[in-house]
């Protein structure tokens, strides 16, 4: 299967039609620079190739809810701010995101709130700025 037909099939699974399935593609693999791809094989992909179709696909149907994994692993920095910025949009068209990553940098850019989990316990939870604040 190649990538554009991959990305189509799934985006119908999530209830767009074709016609609106193709328009929100199409701009999606040109914001992500990837339309050049749309008839490679999906083997041809590489890790990187491989994430940024999977973050499309996975937000094409504009989702109320996102849950994100470590999604800037194995990308470059100039990507990583593309996911960023995307992310950011997504948050500002009112879609709840969890976020899960070891990387407090991107936790103050991107969150509101935060949860600290360790060993499956949360240790500190709340307002990412009133965590922030230094004890007087």
């Amino acid at each position: 299967m190649n990538v554009g037909e991959l990305a189509l099939y799934l985006a119908r699974l999530k209830g767009l039609s074709r016609q609106e399935a193709l328009r929100r593609l199409k701009i999606w693999f040109k914001k992500f620079d990837i339309d050049a791809w749309w008839n490679r094989k999906v083997e041809e992909l590489s890790k990187g190739m491989q994430q940024k179709v999977q973050f499309l696909v996975t937000v094409i149907h504009e989702p109320k809810l996102l849950i994100f994994d470590e999604p800037f692993s194995g990308f470059d920095p100039i990507n990583v701010n593309l996911l960023k910025e995307e992310i950011l949009e997504l948050r500002r068209k009112g879609s709840t995101i969890i976020f899960s990553t070891h990387n407090m940098a991107s936790v103050e850019e991107l969150c509101d709130t935060i949860a600290l989990i360790n060993n499956s316990r949360k240790i500190l939870d709340g307002k990412v700025w009133d965590i922030k604040k230094p004890i007087r």
